[in-house]
């Protein structure tokens, strides 16, 4: 019986999430609030606003559902924020040279709820060197020399 004890111990600590404080919630859910209005005031294309609004809804939803799901919904809504972003390249470039502080404040806070889930889940960040430059590479509007769009990064990049 000792043994499984020390087993269910073990177990709890490595698997086991490290629960976000209130506060850290609070500020997550006041920065996305901010983050929502901002995209609602900018003049994005309305597809592409209402693609993200409906994105960033979404991560409402896994914050105020943190109790229910923990760090693993925010985990699974930062997956679908990938998603969009990559879904969206195209449309996320047009609109880098006329929102790029939207675009920008969108990259941070899908920093912070990487590093927030991450944390809670005690394994490594998403957000990755490769993945921060697939997300900058999708936002920043950029031109090949002869005009015409740039191409995926290849996988040594």
């Amino acid at each position: 019986m000792a043994r499984l004890e020390f087993c269910s111990e073990a177990l709890r600590d490595d698997w086991s999430e490290i629960d976000l404080t209130a506060d850290e919630l609070q500020e997550l859910s006041m920065e996305l609030n901010a983050l929502i209005e901002n995209v609602v005031a900018s003049n994005i294309a309305l597809a592409l606003r209402k693609a993200l609004l409906e994105a960033l809804e979404s991560a409402r939803i896994a914050i105020s559902l943190y109790r229910v799901y923990g760090a693993k919904g925010l985990s699974k809504n930062l997956q679908r924020l990938f998603g969009f972003v990559c879904i969206e390249r195209e449309a996320l470039k047009k609109e880098s040279a006329s929102n790029a502080d939207v675009l920008e404040r969108l990259g941070k806070w899908i920093y912070r709820i990487d590093s927030a889930s991450s944390t809670a889940l005690k394994v490594h960040k998403a957000l990755t060197k490769p993945i921060q430059f697939l997300i900058g590479w999708a936002t920043k509007p950029t031109e090949g020399v002869d005009g015409s769009e740039d191409e995926a990064p290849s996988i040594e990049a």
